[in-house]
């Protein structure tokens, strides 16, 4: 259940993915981190966990894994939310407890990346507002990345690549072409088994006009692809697979010789 990690920042600017909503659908959606070992066939939603997570976050206020665990089950039910209202709602309240959290774990690198996170979800229930909620993105991710560029399979390189992508070009917010590239790089060299990595590199070559280096990304995903079945493997990862699948197959038929 990681590539709930995964929204776009401006796909309602250009056309989405699964992960757009509106003004800034962040993937970052690609970009997320998974608690605990996966116990069995069914992994219960992110709205079915929130209650103990905030039990445990009443609690245990002054404990980061549980300031962690919030933000990041409320990004996850966020993300899953049906109506505008439901989603700005458990994206405040992710806000609010890595806000909260960073005011006393200050290099605590998961309170910043969910911090970022849920932005990106309040951002897409905005309208021209969100551009300034995109920056902050940036500017936590950035934070995130400083204090553990490994952190949920390299999360924030994984996320800045989106962003960066997406995103329109100054002078209007953050876009870059060149950071996107530096970015998904970074996270591919840093977590080379996590199929989105390989996959994105290549979506973004093709979108770049290059089919080589496309297809040279494409080759590395099918050469992980076992091993990654093996460590990314649970119900919980399921719908990441369903998403994976898919894209790899969409990338094969494009990349075919005519």
């Amino acid at each position: 259940m990681s590539g709930q990690d995964h929204f776009l920042v401006i796909r309602g600017f250009l056309a989405g993915r699964r992960c757009n909503r509106g003004l800034v659908g962040f993937v970052l959606l690609f970009a997320h981190a998974v608690w605990g070992a996966d116990s069995g066939t069914n992994w219960p939603t992110a709205t079915e966990r929130l209650p103990l997570a905030r039990a445990t976050f009443s609690a245990q206020s002054n404990d980061v894994t549980a300031a962690i665990q919030l933000a990041q089950v409320c990004f996850e039910a966020s993300w899953a939310a049906t109506n505008t209202a439901h989603r700005a709602r458990f994206a405040e309240e992710g806000i609010a407890t890595a806000r909260q959290a960073l005011k006393q774990h200050s290099a605590a690198a998961g309170l910043e990346y969910y911090l970022a996170l849920n932005l990106g979800q309040l951002a897409s229930t905005r309208g021209m507002s969100a551009l300034k909620l995109v920056r902050e993105m940036e500017t936590h991710l950035l934070n995130a990345r400083k204090l553990d560029e490994t952190f949920s399979d390299a999360g924030p390189d994984r996320s800045l690549g989106y962003l960066y992508l997406d995103a329109p070009g100054w002078p209007v917010s953050v876009g870059s072409h060149e950071k996107a590239r530096k970015h998904r790089e970074n996270a591919l060299r840093l977590a080379p088994l996590y199929p989105e990595h390989a996959l994105a590199l290549a979506e973004a070559c093709l979108r770049w006009k290059e089919p080589e280096a496309a297809a040279r990304y494409l080759a590395q995903a099918d050469l992980i692809w076992p091993q990654a079945k093996e460590r990314f493997s649970g119900a919980r990862w399921q719908t990441d697979w369903n998403d994976w699948e898919s894209r790899r197959t969409a990338l094969k038929n494009q990349l075919k010789p005519r």
